[in-house]
C-alpha cells in the first residue's frame, strides 16, 4: 500500500474507532469528571480526551493541542491544554460524556493570543478559545452546523466572551456578554446547559479576587432541543488569516446535572419574565 493510503487508512480506522466509542456506548465514560492535566506529560495529548481533528474538516496538523509547562492565576506553576499554534477550522480536543440534556461544566480559560483573520470577517468567525458541550456528528466540524452545541467563547474580533449555541433544529445563536477578555490572563468559568429548554447560566469570575465578573442566565430564544455527548475546547479560524489564535484550559471539571441552585435560578428569572409580560 502507498504511504498515503496508509495514511488515509489510519484515519479512517481512527475516526470509525472515536465515533463508535461515543456513540455506540457513553455509558462507558465515568460521570462526573476533573481534570487538572498534572498527570500529563509537556508536550503530549491528554490521557482520556481525543484530538478534534480525528472527526473535524478539514485536517489540521496533528495532535491540534498539547500540554504546556505555565503558571497558574496566582503565578504557581501547572500545566495546561492549549491549542496549537496553527489556522485551522478547530484545534483542541473533546471529551466523551454522558449523553443528555442537563449538564454543568467549570473550568480555568486563559486566550494565550487573539488571531488576526479577514477584517470584515463575522464576529463569530474566529476564536482563540471556546468550552461547552456539543453533539458528536463525525465528518462535520464541531465548531460549526449542523453540529448542535452551547459554548462560552472568546471572539477575536470583539475581543470579548460571547455565548454560541446550535439547537437541535440547527438555528445558530450568537448572544453578546458585553465582558471584554484580556490576554495572559486567567478566569473561571462556569457554564450550566438545559438542551431541552435551552435554558444556559453562565458565569465567569476573576479567580485571585474571587470578583464576579460576570453573571447571566437565560433562554435562547426559539429553542429547539437538543442532546450533548462531549465536552469541547477549542480554538479555530474560520476567515483567512496569517495568524490564529491561542488558548489554554486547565482545572476543568463536568457533571450530568447542573447544581440545583443554577437550575432554580433560571426557573426563577424566567418567572419573573413571564408576570412582567402578563402585566
Amino acid at each position: 500500500m502507498a504511504p498515503r493510503c496508509r495514511t488515509i487508512a489510519a484515519r479512517v480506522i481512527a475516526l470509525a474507532l472515536v465515533s463508535g466509542a461515543v456513540l455506540v456506548g457513553s455509558g462507558a465514560v465515568a460521570a462526573p469528571f476533573a481534570d487538572d492535566f498534572e498527570s500529563d506529560a509537556p508536550g503530549t495529548f491528554p490521557e482520556g480526551w481525543v484530538d478534534v481533528r480525528l472527526v473535524a474538516l478539514p485536517n489540521a496538523p496533528m495532535p491540534s493541542a498539547t500540554i504546556v509547562t505555565t503558571t497558574d492565576p496566582v503565578g504557581a506553576p501547572t500545566r495546561a491544554l492549549q491549542t496549537i499554534d496553527a489556522a485551522a477550522v478547530s484545534r483542541g480536543a473533546f471529551r466523551p460524556i454522558d449523553a443528555g440534556t442537563l449538564h454543568a461544566l467549570s473550568a480555568d480559560v486563559r486566550v494565550d493570543r487573539f488571531g488576526v483573520g479577514s477584517p470584515d470577517a463575522p464576529d463569530v468567525s474566529d476564536w482563540p478559545l471556546s468550552i461547552g458541550v456539543a453533539s458528536l456528528l463525525p465528518g462535520s466540524d464541531l465548531c460549526c452546523f449542523p453540529t448542535a452545541q452551547v459554548g462560552l467563547f472568546v471572539s477575536a474580533k470583539t475581543q470579548g466572551y460571547r455565548l454560541y449555541a446550535i439547537d437541535g433544529a440547527g438555528t445558530a445563536s450568537d448572544i453578546d456578554l458585553g465582558l471584554g477578555a484580556t490576554e495572559g490572563v486567567w478566569r473561571h468559568v462556569d457554564l450550566d446547559v438545559d438542551g431541552a429548554t435551552g435554558a444556559v447560566r453562565t458565569r465567569i469570575v476573576d479567580p485571585i479576587l474571587g470578583t464576579v465578573l460576570l453573571y447571566d442566565a437565560r433562554v435562547i430564544p426559539g429553542w429547539s432541543p437538543a442532546s450533548f455527548d462531549v465536552l469541547a475546547f477549542l480554538g479555530g479560524q474560520l476567515s483567512a488569516g496569517g495568524t490564529a489564535g491561542i488558548g489554554s484550559l486547565d482545572d476543568v471539571s463536568w457533571t450530568p446535572v447542573p447544581e440545583p441552585a443554577s437550575v432554580v435560578l433560571v426557573a426563577v428569572g424566567l418567572t419573573g419574565l413571564a408576570r412582567a409580560r402578563r402585566r
